[in-house]
């Protein structure tokens, strides 16, 4: 299978703590499977722990704690991803801001474009792929900050 990424891929490297928009707030986590049998597979205290912040029903979330994941830390830094424990990283949180699609004999890689660091990234070069994620970065912000202050989700 034939793989097209967008110009500045390898390029990309995300602010973490210093972000002004943490990917740790104002929308649901959703728990994939694998995650979620690696907190049950955790013992005793710190296992309940990780399982407590599991909502459970059609789509496991993590719980959120005012609008945040309860395991982002003060430096606004996962607190799994410092730990060394990566695997408790529900897959969203670590492919993200990545995303890929397949297209039967090819793949396109490129970039969400909520993640902020996008913005500045995306030059003005020619590639056509930046350029719309340029634009499309100009009302993110201001659309996500509005959506965590107008939808009930997470709660």
């Amino acid at each position: 299978m034939k793989t097209f990424a967008i110009s500045f891929y390898e390029q990309f490297h995300c602010l973490a703590g210093a972000c002004p928009h943490t990917c740790c707030r104002g929308w649901q986590i959703p728990v994939d499977d694998a995650t979620n049998e690696a907190y049950r597979q955790v013992p005793g205290l710190r296992g309940r722990m990780l399982r407590h912040h599991i909502k459970q029903g059609d789509l496991r979330v993590i719980r959120s704690v005012l609008f945040r994941c309860p395991f982002e830390n003060s430096d606004h830094l996962c607190q799994h991803q410092v730990n060394g424990d990566v695997h408790l990283m529900p897959l969203v949180c670590r492919v993200y801001p990545r995303h890929s699609v397949a297209y039967g004999p090819f793949t396109e890689v490129t970039f969400e474009a909520s993640c902020l660091r996008m913005m500045p990234t995306a030059d003005s070069g020619n590639d056509q792929m930046a350029q719309q994620m340029k634009a499309m970065n100009t009302m993110m912000p201001l659309m996500s900050l509005f959506f965590t202050f107008v939808s009930p989700m997470g709660l």
